[in-house]
This record gives C-alpha cells, sequence and structure tokens, in this order.
C-alpha cells in the first residue's frame, strides 16, 4: 500500500484492506513518500497496490492522479485497489489491475484489459451495534463533491478518528447523508440510512450496485424531501 493518509472515511477503508491482508495471510506494508519515485522499486515489494477510496478520472479536483502518475513510472506489477472512477479519461495502461467498487465505473473502465468489480474495502470490516440517542441526523458534503446544502455538516469535519466518526454515525436512528462511508458505517451499525447522490454518480451507483437488498438502506433524490 502506497498511502495511508485520508479523511476519516479513508481510514474506514484502510483498516478493512488491512484487515482483509491479515485474514489471508497477505505480508504487506506501506511505502515511504522517498520510496514513491519514477524508476524505482523497493527490493522487499512484490506487488504495489494504490489504496482503495478516493477517485480515478481526469475530473478536476477528485482522486490522485498526479501520485499515480508517479506510481505508472516505477517499474513493477502495480493494481488499483476499489475505487470510483469519475470518467474514463485517466491513463491507466501501466497498471496490471484496476478494481472499481460500482458497475458505473465498471463500464467507463471497460476499454481495459483487466478492470474487476468488488465491493468497497469498508465493507471488509465489523461495526459495533448502534446505540442511538437522538431520532434524525442530516450530514451533507462541503467539498468538491457537495451537491446537497443544509443538515448538521460534513461528519468528516466533525471528526477527527474512526472512533468518532463511528459514535457520530450509530449516535442517530436514522442518518440522511451523501458522504459515502459515513452512510456505509452508520448501515454497518444497524441505523436506518437514506443515501443521497452527490456531485457524479459514486453514492448513486454504489447503492444501485450493493446495497438495493439492504433492509436498512434507501436512497433518495436529490430533488426529493427528505
Amino acid at each position: 500500500m502506497t498511502n495511508p493518509y485520508g479523511n476519516v472515511g479513508d481510514q474506514l477503508i484502510t483498516q478493512g484492506t488491512i484487515h482483509l491482508f491479515q485474514q489471508f495471510d497477505i505480508p504487506f506494508r506501506s511505502l515511504r513518500t522517498d520510496e514513491i519515485r519514477p524508476g524505482h522499486w523497493p527490493n522487499d515489494i512484490t506487488i504495489l497496490a494504490e489504496p482503495g477510496g478516493g477517485n480515478v478520472g481526469t475530473r478536476s479536483g477528485l482522486g490522485s492522479p498526479k501520485r499515480r502518475q508517479v506510481l505508472s513510472q516505477m517499474p513493477g506489477p502495480k493494481i488499483i485497489l476499489p475505487q470510483t472512477v469519475s470518467d474514463g479519461g485517466e491513463d491507466l495502461a501501466a497498471f496490471d489491475t484496476v478494481f472499481v467498487r460500482d458497475e458505473t465505473s465498471l463500464k467507463l473502465l471497460g476499454h481495459l484489459p483487466d478492470v474487476r468489480l468488488v465491493p468497497d474495502m469498508a465493507l471488509c470490516l465489523q461495526f459495533p451495534q448502534a446505540k442511538p440517542t437522538q431520532e434524525e441526523g442530516v450530514f451533507y458534503r462541503t467539498d468538491i463533491e457537495k451537491l446537497l446544502t443544509g443538515g448538521i455538516g460534513d461528519p468528516v469535519s466533525m471528526c477527527q478518528t474512526t472512533q468518532q466518526y463511528l459514535e457520530l454515525a450509530g449516535s442517530y436512528k436514522r442518518i440522511l447523508t451523501n458522504r459515502l462511508h459515513f452512510g456505509l458505517a452508520a448501515m454497518m451499525q444497524g441505523v436506518d440510512v437514506v443515501l443521497r447522490p452527490c456531485s457524479y454518480h459514486k453514492v448513486t451507483s454504489i447503492y444501485q450496485t450493493w446495497l438495493t437488498s439492504m433492509p436498512n438502506v434507501s436512497y433518495q433524490e436529490a430533488d426529493s424531501d427528505s
């Protein structure tokens, strides 16, 4: 894995990835920043995996294309762990396999020789049962992916740790959100979740791909009353 950083939602993905590797006895380590450079390949690395979460594509402000440009110039085998694809324009020819986490992303990268659909890595985790103290919470993104306004706030700005994130998600009986991993954290604690769209297809497509049969999850369009 090449980057252990990100917001508290991304940290759930990192924790899920680590859990999966440990379950299957896959040895791993995170590369140091000075190891990620063109033409370099650490002697103890068999395959390089860019962490899941984030976005693949050329849409401005999304994803980590600069980092992937550097990774693409590293000589060994490389994969991208499950991400959402904003568009199919990014050059990913240097990566042996690209894992995506929703059907729309799979279609956008249909031109690649090896692209595979798998669930979000945060779903590898087990979550505690919620102990709600409040009825309903509305939480919307305030970053470049925002689409809706109002509510209590953006949960990644309200939490410093994944534990705080989980506790906030589990403190309501019902949550409306377009923060994907806040919704997933609530869902897996047994909270009733209404997922709402962000500025592109990520939340909508992941819901349609994996979550339509979940009894405590529903989806509501941006122009619908909450």
